[in-house]
């Protein structure tokens, strides 16, 4: 015979499993097309370091980035001496869809996990404009070092 408290645990356990199904269902449901967009962006800019593609690259940069480093040799130097992980990435797993930067809809900023060559792990987060003629371009990164595994 169940007891008023077993009734009360049955029930608890019943709205975590349909939470976390309902959770499951939004993680694997199917991208957008901008949520799309953005992840063959930054894996075609991650591929162009790793080739040492420096026009590649450049081209992949916002046009504020352009105007900051002046030159495509000048971006390749400073993501060189910068963010050298994402040159030697050994894989990468995007976190969740891009969310939106403040209130600025042409903005989104991509989470990702990053692994290097040597097995450390990274937190990467890829700010990423919109352009007038709808192609996205990246406008800055953030890397942390961090000791979590991919799992």
């Amino acid at each position: 015979m169940l007891t008023r408290r077993g009734i009360g645990i049955l029930i608890a356990l019943a709205i975590l499993a349909a939470a976390t199904a309902l959770m499951q269902s939004h993680r694997n449901a199917p991208l957008r097309p901008h949520d799309r967009a953005i992840r063959v962006t930054i894996s075609q800019h991650i591929a162009a370091f790793q080739r040492r593609d420096t026009q590649a690259a450049w081209a992949l940069a916002s046009p504020n980035l352009q105007a900051r480093f002046t030159s495509p040799n000048g971006y390749m130097a400073m993501a060189e001496a910068h963010y050298p992980a994402l040159f030697e990435a050994q894989n990468f797993d995007f976190d969740d869809r891009a969310k939106r930067l403040g209130q600025y809809e042409q903005t989104r900023v991509q989470n990702l996990f990053l692994t290097d060559q040597r097995g450390k792990g990274y937190w990467v987060a890829f700010t990423m404009q919109k352009q007038p003629d709808g192609s996205l371009k990246i406008a800055g990164c953030q890397l942390r070092e961090t000791r979590a595994l991919n799992i």
